[in-house]
């Protein structure tokens, strides 16, 4: 759903995988907060990465025990790249 949003508005993207993510963390179910918190710090990347993103990025990248070469953790690790590049005023 928040993926379908963000032709929509931001906003409401951002509103859906908030909610996802609240979801997942109720559920304790790691591999769907992971794929939202990525999903939100995307969003945020589009500004001023406020610092919360890559809080939010950290906290569920440890939070998941090995799965190394799993696909949404070299995801969450790239969208974690990305932000620490922007903050040290690199470009992507």
């Amino acid at each position: 759903q928040g993926e379908l949003s963000l032709e929509v508005s931001q906003n409401e993207a951002l509103a859906w995988f908030s909610k996802a993510l609240d979801l997942a963390r109720q559920r304790r179910a790691m591999g769907p907060a992971l794929r939202a918190a990525v999903n939100i710090c995307r969003l945020w990347a589009g500004h001023d990465c406020p610092p919360e993103a890559r809080a939010l990025l950290e906290y569920h990248l440890q939070a998941i025990k090995g799965g190394r070469r799993l696909p949404d953790l070299r995801e969450a690790r790239a969208a974690l790249g990305a932000i620490s590049s922007r903050r040290m005023g690199g470009t992507l």
